[in-house]
């Protein structure tokens, strides 16, 4: 009962609000992500030996002779996942795309 003889006519609320703020989140910039490789190719033991052999003769092919252990470290990174990516490739996705290209709704 609000009025004269009882209360008020202003009650005070209290209130304890727990509030989260999402995170920023920093991506790296496309030409820095690697896409994954298809590693289940791994399993068969030919695949194994392709790319054991192709990676030898790749890194015998570049010189790693550097002052700087940075460069020589890009340089062997990309040789090995180049060669990598040649012979496993990347994954196939395993969930179609929700939507058609050829749908005219979207």
């Amino acid at each position: 009962m609000r009025g004269a003889d009882c209360w008020s006519d202003h009650v005070l609320l209290c209130c304890r609000a727990a509030l989260q703020l999402p995170r920023k989140h920093r991506r790296k910039p496309s030409n820095l992500i690697r896409k994954k490789l298809n590693v289940k190719k791994l399993r068969d033991s030919r695949t194994c030996a392709v790319l054991a052999d192709t990676l030898a003769s790749a890194l015998q092919d570049t010189s790693l002779d550097g002052d700087e252990l940075e460069s020589v470290w890009c340089i062997f990174k990309e040789t090995v996942y180049n060669t990598a990516r040649s012979i496993l490739g990347h994954p196939k996705r395993k969930q179609p795309d929700w939507f058609d290209e050829y749908n005219q709704e979207i």
